[in-house]
């Protein structure tokens, strides 16, 4: 059985500030309150783990996938006061700058790394997908190079 839900990224990883096209879809009994879609940071150490919430992007004002049209910049703003009223089965197509920072990267301590979510209330964090941001698109190494020796 398939899921009722998806989130799917342009790619797995960005450089700072690239722009991302990313496309959220769900097939529900009733329409939903309430979508978001959110970028968040992770923090994770061997005993300790933080999430920070950056971006927030409100669904219930971005076009539907089927409604795309070129040149048309798919942001929260003023561009499409018209957008239609989520639905219990929709589709939404969003472009969205990565934040500048901080970048992911993975240490032997610690490990920073990004996540795109969907939320629908009500039900909360419904769908997360991994990505990298950073200059090379993927999480930046703090492995030290092993001493000659």
């Amino acid at each position: 059985m398939s899921s009722p839900y998806t989130l799917e990224l342009d790619r797995e990883g960005y450089q700072p500030g690239e722009r991302a096209t990313v496309r959220v879809s769900w097939k529900l009994d009733e329409a939903p309150r309430a979508a978001a879609l959110e970028l968040l940071y992770e923090v994770r150490s061997e005993h300790e783990h933080e999430t920070f919430a950056v971006v927030s992007v409100d669904l219930s004002r971005q076009p539907r996938s089927s409604e795309q049209r070129a040149g048309l910049p798919y942001r929260d703003g003023p561009l499409d006061r018209s957008a239609p009223p989520l639905a219990a089965e929709d589709a939404r197509l969003v472009e969205i700058d990565m934040p500048r920072s901080p970048n992911s990267f993975e240490g032997k301590l610690l490990r920073l790394g990004w996540t795109a979510r969907l939320r629908l209330e009500p039900g909360g964090e419904i769908l997360s997908v991994p990505l990298s941001i950073s200059p090379v698109r993927a999480p930046i190494g703090l492995h030290r190079p092993a001493a000659d020796g």
